[in-house]
């Protein structure tokens, strides 16, 4: 009798655990622009002209005219932004000497006259 009652206890855990009132997940509809974006901001450089970012000056990156009004104001009027941008190049630099070390160099020698103990055939 014990051994019925448990095994319609484990039946009916299960049972249990099987049920669900979580509702079936449905995927939201995702708004996506059918073109790219149009205007002075968006202007696409080809391959053949682009440069690296980190190459460019920021004159040059910035598109927007009031944007770059608005960087020439922060720098003039931030001295905390003067001093970020120069720990930035300073940064740059060190980088550039550290990376140096990594570039293939080698040692030149030459002799006019082949060594004592070379074989002439």
């Amino acid at each position: 009798m014990i051994k019925l009652r448990s095994l319609a206890l484990a039946a009916a855990a299960m049972f249990a655990t099987g049920c669900t009132l979580i509702p079936e997940y449905e995927r939201p509809e995702v708004q996506v622009p059918q073109a790219w974006p149009e205007g002075p901001a968006y202007v696409q450089a080809s391959e053949n002209d682009a440069a690296p970012a980190s190459t460019v000056g920021w004159r040059d990156f910035f598109i927007d005219p009031q944007l770059k009004g608005l960087i020439e104001r922060a720098l003039e009027n931030s001295p905390d932004a003067r001093i970020a941008a120069l720990n930035v190049e300073r940064t740059r630099a060190r980088y550039r000497i550290q990376r140096a070390e990594l570039a293939p160099g080698g040692q030149r020698s030459g002799q006019l006259y082949p060594p004592a103990n070379a074989v002439q055939f």
